[in-house]
């Protein structure tokens, strides 16, 4: 049952009596933590704008507790939020950007902007409002934030919401080296391509932000918020973007040249991610290709390859090709484990496509071939087998003599593959590997060399190459036995006789006796013959006593198979005693 104080909440909560609203403003001012707590969610739950409007005045004398909770409402607040920055005093105004900074309330980006080009008292903290807002809708739209919560409202980050003054735009950017966030991801500022902006509910928001940033940098040429109004432009833009385009074309005026700054130094990956994106425009412009050439921080190098699907395509190649130097390629000093294993074959794929001097190409193709994981080592094989196939060999022999199990797996599909002299010998030898992976991929590759085809192939083969045959193929294909049983009691008579023959050919008899045994009894006399003649090679008590039988059989020539094989067997037993 609910105390008295709550009822009496609950009950100015739901009362139209003119008095209501200015007990519960008075109830913000008591000392009491538990009431103010209490007056704080019954005015949020009226939804009354002179209570809300009077809540955010009262904002910054309320606990941090009280705050955050406020913060996270601001989605009930918008339109006393936008009425408090618009018409309200300059406390009420702080208070209300406070909110929406704390919030990253996105629907309030414009108004915001407004107080910006204003440039008057209240701009750096609305500017500083922006920047958290377009953070915060980079992070959710790189990180399918779609199913994080509804625009104008975020829940907050991990760890907490970010603080005043933690915008990204003002903060210093990550030196070379720093991990965080996004240094780390593998989405890129590829989440902002057009499948996820098509069917999250951020692609009108960030298409008005854009557009209010454009309109902003306009009116804002004299203010000392350009800067920051260009880089959140270059954040959340894309190639295709009106205000990217407009940005970039003009590289002479203070916004153009702003831009070009940030695409030539800015760590952010959302700025990083707008280079990537430009790169895939029809003609790249030769200031954005001079960038490429000239940046060396690792954390935008490891953004491009995110940004970059494993295949360029033509056009992508085609600006590419246009690149003719890298300045973090060393050709006599190739080091590239600063690269993680999963984007080492798209760094094959980014160089091999540039116009850089062949020798540093190839550089970065032997490092990956020799260092890589299977999927890099792929890529630069690939690469190198239609320039350097002698290179490319002396790969795949350190593959095979690598400790990595999964890198001898590799190097073992790649014998046949890529012509390697002796492949076959080699894939024979790895089948008695005592590594899993590297078996399971030499029966692999040796999957075309099967029963079929040796039942073809026996009677044309000397005694000992069908032999080593047989042996082979119980590495090969564990199953084999199997096979060649389902041969042996096949209906067609020809696939039985042949079965039984080719058994004897190569030595896998032994290994069907059973099946054999059974044979006995098949009406086929040529069959009978053929199955007697193998058990002849096979000494045991029961195949002796089942040619004893034969010896009264009906047919004389049955008869004379089992006295035959029967002598057989006799002079086998003397010689091996």
């Amino acid at each position: 049952m609910s105390d008295p104080l709550s009822k009496t909440f609950d009950h100015l909560t739901a009362s139209a009596n003119e008095y209501a609203l200015p007990v519960l403003l008075h109830a913000l001012t008591v000392a009491d933590e538990s009431i103010r707590n209490q007056a704080v969610t019954a005015l949020l739950r009226r939804g009354q704008k002179r209570g809300l409007v009077e809540l955010i005045r009262a904002y910054d004398k309320l606990s941090d507790r009280l705050r955050e909770g406020i913060d996270g409402s601001a989605r009930r607040l918008r339109d006393a939020l936008r009425e408090a920055v618009e018409k309200g005093k300059p406390n009420l105004r702080r208070n209300a950007i406070r909110i929406i900074e704390n919030a990253a309330a996105w629907p309030h980006a414009e108004v915001l902007l407004k107080l910006v080009v204003e440039n008057g008292e209240l701009a750096r903290p609305a500017m500083q409002a922006v920047g958290v807002i377009v953070d915060r809708l980079f992070d959710d739209l790189t990180n399918h934030g779609d199913a994080a919560g509804t625009v104008g409202e975020l829940p907050k980050a991990e760890g907490g919401k970010r603080k005043a003054g933690e915008s990204r735009v003002e903060s210093r950017e990550p030196r070379a080296g720093e991990s965080g966030s996004h240094a780390s991801s593998g989405s890129g500022h590829s989440a902002l391509d057009s499948r996820l902006l098509h069917h999250s509910p951020e692609k009108h928001t960030r298409h008005q932000i854009l557009v209010a940033l454009a309109t902003g940098v306009n009116r804002a040429i004299e203010t000392p918020f350009l800067q920051d109004l260009v880089t959140c432009i270059c954040i959340l833009g894309e190639a295709g973007d009106a205000a990217v385009r407009g940005l970039l074309s003009d590289a002479n005026s203070p916004p153009g040249r702003i831009a070009w700054e940030r695409l030539a130094q800015s760590r952010h990956p959302g700025v990083m991610g707008l280079v990537a994106s430009l790169l895939t425009n029809r003609i790249a412009a030769d200031r954005l290709l001079a960038i490429v050439e000239r940046r060396d921080d690792p954390e935008f190098v490891l953004h491009l390859l995110r940004y970059l699907p494993d295949r360029c395509p033509d056009l992508l190649r085609s600006n590419l090709g246009r690149v003719t130097k890298l300045p973090w390629i060393d050709p006599a000093n190739v080091q590239f484990d600063w690269v993680p294993p999963g984007l080492q074959g798209r760094l094959v794929e980014f160089v091999s496509a540039t116009g850089i001097p062949w020798d540093e190409i190839f550089a970065v193709q032997q490092w990956v071939v020799r260092n890589s994981g299977v999927a890099g080592r792929m890529a630069a094989v690939e690469a190198l087998s239609a320039t350097h196939h002698d290179a490319m060999e002396i790969a795949i022999a350190d593959g095979l003599a690598s400790d990595d199990e999964e890198v001898q797996a590799w190097a073992t599909s790649q014998l046949r593959e890529q012509n390697i002299p002796h492949a076959f010998s080699l894939l024979v030898e790895r089948l008695d590997s005592p590594l899993e992976a590297v078996r399971a991929a030499a029966r692999k590759e040796l999957e075309g060399f099967d029963l079929d085809r040796m039942l073809d192939l026996f009677d044309h083969l000397k005694p000992d190459v069908c032999r080593q045959a047989g042996e082979l193929l119980l590495k090969i294909d564990p199953d084999t036995v199997q096979r060649l049983e389902s041969e042996l009691r096949s209906p067609l008579r020809s696939r039985r006789i042949r079965a039984v023959h080719g058994a004897r050919a190569m030595g896998l008899h032994e290994q069907v006796a059973e099946v054999l045994l059974e044979m006995l009894h098949d009406d086929d006399l040529t069959i009978l013959r053929a199955v007697i003649e193998t058990l002849a090679d096979l000494p045991g008590d029961e195949v002796r006593q089942e040619l004893q039988r034969l010896r009264y059989d009906d047919n004389p020539r049955i008869r004379t198979a089992a006295e035959s094989a029967l002598q057989r067997m006799e002079a086998a037993a003397v010689v091996r005693n």
